[in-house]
């Protein structure tokens, strides 16, 4: 860990509180931290295992399993989901689809347009898209958790990996679009935090 890194995961600051540059410096931590969780879990797990004496994978950030892919280790991912839901307190949202699946992109597309759902998504869940197609139906995976009704199909899980609700995401839609109304009562029913005001 650098002293940036360092500094902000400490919540310490060179900004002194009442001067005319703790906007600027609000700003940049803003933005560093925006940055460093941009990064795809590929590229930071290459970085850690390649430090010596790195034994495990590090934990999963809010999201970082943003595209469906056939040849990741789901029950791996799933794992360290719940490893980092239980240190942060949220749950986990697997989000089972693939690539070729249109309804899976009309999904992504909603996030993409309403950043309040995104945000409330990421702000109390540990998100994981877990690939399911015809070359890899992750059976063994998906044999601990109830039918997958169709596809794109939402698990919430709590932070023991126990599943709180299997959510066929078509029930989410209305007149044939999904409906962000719909997806934010979900995303609210099943948030720790709101869960529990």
């Amino acid at each position: 860990m650098n002293e940036n890194e360092a500094s902000l995961s400490s919540g310490a600051s060179n900004c002194d509180p009442g001067t005319d540059t703790m906007r600027y410096c609000s700003l940049v931590c803003a933005a560093l931290v925006f940055f460093m969780g941009s990064f795809p879990a590929g590229h930071i797990n290459a970085q850690e295992s390649s430090k010596p004496g790195a034994t495990s994978e590090p934990a999963l950030s809010t999201s970082e399993i943003a595209d469906f892919d056939l040849s990741r280790d789901a029950a791996a991912d799933i794992e360290r989901a719940v490893a980092t839901a239980r240190k942060t307190g949220k749950r986990v949202l697997l989000d089972v689809g693939g690539g070729w699946c249109e309804w899976c992109h009309a999904l992504d597309q909603l996030f993409r347009e309403h950043s309040d759902l995104a945000q409330i998504r990421d702000a109390n869940f540990v998100t994981v898209k877990v690939y399911y197609g015809s070359d890899n139906k992750n059976e063994q995976v998906f044999s601990r958790y109830p039918e997958l009704l169709g596809i794109p199909h939402f698990f919430v899980l709590d932070d023991n990996g126990r599943v709180l609700q299997s959510q066929h995401v078509v029930d989410l839609q209305k007149d044939g679009l999904y409906n962000a109304d719909k997806m934010r009562e979900f995303l609210v029913k099943w948030s720790p935090v709101l869960e529990t005001q």
